[in-house]
């Protein structure tokens, strides 16, 4: 390995505490963990169009690297096709990319000429992630569904590598290669949000970990709903009620809502206050429960509008624990209370969504008194 390189495990000040156990803290020999990174690309939620116009929409997609091993790694390169994958549907980058978060060494500089198209390049030789960082990057573009022929189920996916490198940033070689050149590990994006697993439940996914992320049908399965006029919920229990297009309408698949795409489903609900006029937030929170609350449901690709009646109700029972076991004097009277004024004997602890009263009755053992 390079000389000069220490490893995070040596301490000069201890004999013998360093990866290779040597004397020596200018040379380390040993064994290197392969290096390794995980990358994640998912259509984080659809909106309506940049344009304007029905029949389009746009898609908010989200992608992540994460170094999962042991090693740095820093020259990121990462390309990203989308007009391909989408053939006619293809409209343009609506928004982005840019950089959601970051806990890297050096953020990956994006390439400010990326357009999913005639470039695809993401990011192109920069950037340093230590083991355990990662870097999330968000990008929006436009589709038409109603160009001719467009594709069937198309799947997009991220091709991309890093360089392994010492924490010195000693380039690390692989002596496997002729002329022994700088480690590269390259990768495959999983469809999902986590780059560190293999994103079980995600849309695309089929067990591995190089998924590619499909658009699916949602677009058109969403606009063939119905919507209902009155609709009961019941609140849940923190209190409150998410309410999603699937609720509201018959033939909704929740597959297609804001449960799978956090940022914004393709039936989009508004929730307005009994007179119909000031919107409220979603989850509902239980002041609005036994009321008539007004719901709009929009399509982000047809624009096709739905209206509502909802009532939240509060079907949970209450929640109710007794006190502990306790211990009086039998001269002291059972309702007697402390410095605080809480009843020595405690006093049940009873939670629910709805106002309540409370009515309970101690249970007495008595023991003689000497």
């Amino acid at each position: 390995l390079p000389t000069g390189e220490y490893g995070t495990g040596d301490d000069v000040a201890i004999v013998g505490d360093w990866p290779d156990n040597q004397y020596d803290a200018s040379i380390d020999f040993g064994f290197i963990p392969e290096p390794k990174y995980g990358s994640s690309l998912a259509i984080k939620g659809v909106d309506f169009a940049t344009s304007g116009e029905c029949g389009h929409f746009d898609v908010i997609m989200s992608v992540c690297f994460e170094n999962t091993g042991e090693v740095p790694l820093g020259q990121w390169s990462a390309d990203l096709d989308l007009a391909g994958p989408l053939g006619s549907m293809w409209v343009g980058l609506t928004g982005g990319p840019t950089v959601d978060s970051s806990t890297a060494q050096v953020t990956p500089t994006l390439n400010a000429s990326y357009d999913g198209d005639g470039d695809i390049t993401l990011i192109d030789g920069t950037g340093l992630l230590w083991p355990g960082e990662k870097v999330c990057i968000s990008l929006r573009y436009e589709l038409d569904t109603e160009a001719p022929g467009i594709p069937n189920y198309p799947q997009m996916q991220v091709e991309s590598s890093a360089k392994a490198e010492n924490f010195q940033g000693v380039p690390i070689p692989d002596y496997m290669q002729p002329g022994a050149p700088q480690y590269t590990v390259d990768d495959l994006s999983d469809d999902g949000c986590d780059p560190a697993t293999s994103n079980p439940g995600s849309p695309g996914d089929t067990g591995g970990t190089d998924d590619p992320t499909p658009l699916t049908n949602c677009w058109e399965e969403s606009q063939q709903v119905a919507g209902n006029d009155l609709v009961q919920i019941s609140l849940e229990e923190d209190c409150s009620s998410l309410i999603t297009a699937d609720m509201v309408l018959e033939g909704g698949n929740d597959a297609c809502d804001i449960t799978t795409y956090p940022l914004g489903g393709y039936n989009q609900v508004t929730i307005m206050d009994p007179n119909g006029i000031n919107t409220l937030p979603n989850p509902v929170p239980a002041g609005y429960f036994n009321q008539e609350l007004t719901v709009k449901i929009e399509n982000v690709v047809s624009c096709n509008v739905w209206w509502a009646t909802i009532i939240i109700e509060d079907k949970l029972p209450p929640v109710g624990e007794c006190p502990a076991d306790t211990t009086i004097l039998c001269v002291t009277d059972e309702h007697a209370v402390n410095a605080a004024g809480e009843l020595l004997t405690g006093w049940p602890d009873v939670t629910d969504c709805s106002a309540f009263t409370i009515e309970y009755a101690d249970e007495y053992v008595q023991y003689d008194c000497s």
